[in-house]
């Protein structure tokens, strides 16, 4: 991994692959790779069987090119984004990606899937091979990077052993985290389900990463609807609410060293939350004058559109990461921000290079 002077280079703690026909090429049907979930529980889904109707595929049931959806299993699904940007023709393509990073001052980006933001199947026999597929592509492209890209490993929560497994190949393969959506199907982040999954990332070092998303499909449809708030309704709310589960449940206490990140909203939605937890404490609670980022372990992501100064003063530098969504947009409006709040005396250079350089580096995990 690239090691220069963290004063001149920043590591980048959100940006995105995007899936295209050439991820599910890596789709495998082998028994290594199908569900150890109980076949029986679905014994008139296919028949059982895994074939190409549930390979992800393109679908334009809108007849619009920009509202193109995955086509899975007979199921219309999240958004499919386009992989070329403004002068980027394809940002899963090494060369060019590489070549952004170093325009932009970045030493190493940390990608995020962008399928994963919804539900791709409520079945284990489907859903398993499809994250495979896209663990086995993601690991590829970043080893290909030489360090300068690092991968989140999407997991398969509807069935915990084959979740467990995808982990340990991410930690051997080069992830530095473990993705969640804020919602997945009928099940919360405090639920039970999921403590398997937290103590198999904190035994390993890997932090939990809960991006902006929402996989339940009848949520997604709801909130999705032709408004210019579709998308803050459809994914980013979410994030706060997920941030509150972290802060005022017992999880960050129960798995001791569990790092937990919130990402691809920004910082301002937390501030709500929190005021909630301190009118909540009692006078006389040792925690009052606390900061819960710190004692709780939770790290959150700053967007370009956040009050970089006020966030700093309201949050504290230590637990703050730079996230440029790349991929996605064409990721200078956090850059853009965060080094104008330096300029304008907004945050002291200390603290710029804690949120470019250490913050991301103590998050997950990365060593000289």
């Amino acid at each position: 991994m690239t090691t220069t002077s963290s004063a001149t280079l920043a590591i980048d703690a959100d940006a995105h692959l995007v899936e295209t026909a050439e991820t599910w090429e890596h789709y495998d049907l082998s028994s290594m790779r199908q569900s150890k979930a109980e076949q029986a529980l679905f014994p008139g889904d296919l028949g059982g069987q895994l074939d190409n109707t549930v390979i992800p595929a393109v679908a334009d049931p809108y007849g619009d090119p920009s509202g193109e959806r995955w086509f899975i299993a007979g199921m219309v699904r999240g958004k499919r984004m386009p992989s070329s940007l403004p002068g980027i023709p394809n940002v899963n393509d090494i060369e060019t990606r590489l070549s952004w990073m170093s325009q932009q001052g970045i030493s190493v980006q940390v990608v995020y899937p962008t399928i994963f933001m919804e539900q791709v199947s409520n079945r284990p026999h489907i859903e398993v091979p499809i994250v495979w597929a896209y663990i086995s592509w993601a690991a590829q492209i970043c080893k290909a990077s030489e360090g300068r890209l690092r991968w989140i490993c999407p997991v398969s929560v509807l069935s915990i052993p084959d979740a467990l497994e995808q982990i340990r190949f991410g930690k051997e393969n080069g992830a530095c985290g473990v993705l969640l959506a804020p919602i997945h199907g009928d099940m919360l982040l405090e639920e039970a389900h999921f403590f398997p999954i937290y103590e198999e990332a904190a035994r390993l070092g890997m932090p939990i990463c809960i991006h902006a998303g929402n996989a339940n499909p009848a949520m997604t449809e709801l909130l999705g609807q032709d408004n210019p708030g579709a998308s803050f309704w459809q994914y980013k709310i979410s994030i706060t609410a997920a941030f509150q589960t972290f802060l005022t449940s017992g999880i960050p206490h129960q798995f001791p060293g569990l790092r937990t990140g919130f990402f691809g909203a920004g910082a301002q939605g937390l501030i709500y939350p929190l005021g909630e937890w301190s009118r909540r404490l009692r006078a006389d609670s040792p925690e009052k004058d606390s900061n819960p980022m710190e004692g709780r372990n939770l790290w959150v992501t700053l967007a370009g559109h956040d009050d970089i100064g006020y966030m700093v003063k309201r949050l504290g530098s230590d637990h703050l990461l730079l996230g440029t969504e790349f991929g996605h947009t064409n990721g200078e409006s956090a850059l853009r921000a965060l080094r104008k709040a330096l300029a304008d005396g907004e945050i002291t250079q200390e603290t710029y290079e804690k949120i470019v350089w250490h913050n991301p580096r103590a998050f997950y995990g990365f060593e000289d």
